[in-house]
């Protein structure tokens, strides 16, 4: 049997270690956008921040799979498949033939509203997006953090060591509105600004305009102009379901699945963040985002695609999310203060 995972995050990654740990005589190989794929994608703000190096966040999985002999294409793009004739198309006009397959896409931060901007807005989802803001890091100065999540504290928190002047946006007043204790949100954001981080509250970036080369503004709902060199943008996470919808499958906000990982094509799988699973039947779904819960699916759906329908995906388990900890950023956002 020939099986194929496309993406290298932890859904994909999981899912074959599994796959060649319950029948390493498959065929099976995976397939990657990144030229380097296999990385602790966790420490990503460790390596923003300069406490880690990029060498010492890659990963030993890269030489583990092949040394398995898993093949792995790195730096190719998937467009489309087709589920009839089985096969996975490539950007490069190439195609590769499978008998069950995995959509392991991820997602990215949403840029809705800022298509139009050519330069000056990173996101952080890969290493990649990291060595781009490094680029520039000895240029620039004055930098302006816009969005919500947990990555918000942490992406502040890591330009601030880097010794920028730090501008964050919140559009709605707090930054991660899932924390339980709002009385926590509230004394992290005097400690952000006790910090430095000079901190504007409910008026939502609405536009982005480019003058000159690090020399932006970001336009305001109130109608402010504030000038910033460099904009991360960290909203809202998006699935990646483009090479499902041109494969002609269920799509909504992610890829259509069942509990057992399955798409509208029993030999198509979706795990992790692309991946919208049924939680009770029909019209009701739900997206897990976060590296553990794609460890999960990763090793779910890899279950299944070897015994179709052995194992249920179970969502309503905290033990399957990343959980976050208010104290522990807390106390980091309080060295940063005192040292």
């Amino acid at each position: 049997m020939r099986y194929w995972i496309i993406g290298s995050g932890a859904a994909g990654k999981a899912a074959a270690k599994e796959l060649f740990l319950l029948s390493p005589d498959d065929d099976i190989g995976l397939i990657t956008q990144e030229m380097e794929p296999f990385y602790q994608r966790n420490r990503l703000i460790d390596l923003l921040s300069g406490v880690v190096t990029r060498e010492e966040i890659l990963e030993k999985s890269g030489e583990l799979l092949a040394r398995k002999d898993i093949t792995i294409h790195a730096g190719k793009r998937v467009v489309r498949i087709d589920p009839r004739k089985k096969e996975i198309y490539l950007s490069d006009r190439t195609n590769i033939k499978y008998d069950k397959m995995l959509f392991a896409l991820g997602a990215q931060p949403s840029l809705k509203n800022f298509r139009h901007v050519l330069d000056g807005i990173y996101t952080i989802r890969g290493i990649s997006d990291i060595a781009r803001i490094e680029h520039v890091l000895g240029v620039v100065t004055d930098v302006m953090v816009c969005g919500k999540g947990y990555l918000v504290y942490e992406i502040t928190r890591a330009l601030l060591k880097r010794g920028l002047k730090v501008h964050l946006n919140v559009s709605n007043g707090k930054t991660y509105a899932k924390l339980e204790k709002m009385a926590d949100e509230k004394h992290l954001l005097e400690l952000m600004e006790q910090a430095g981080v000079e901190i504007t509250r409910n008026d939502k970036i609405v536009d982005f305009i480019e003058e000159e080369q690090y020399h932006h503004f970001a336009v305001t709902e109130s109608g402010k102009h504030m000038f910033t060199q460099l904009l991360v943008l960290q909203q809202e996470l998006s699935p990646v379901t483009l090479p499902a919808r041109n494969s002609g499958l269920e799509v909504s906000r992610g890829i259509l699945v069942n509990e057992f990982l399955e798409t509208s094509d029993a030999n198509v799988f979706a795990a992790g963040d692309c991946a919208e699973v049924a939680v009770h039947g029909p019209g009701t779904s739900r997206i897990n985002f976060g590296w553990k819960s794609a460890e999960y699916q990763g090793r779910i759906a890899a279950k299944n695609m070897l015994h179709p329908r052995s194992e249920r995906v179970q969502l309503d388990y905290d033990d399957h999310f990343l959980q976050l900890d208010a104290g522990d950023l807390i106390d980091e956002w309080t060295k940063l203060v005192t040292r």
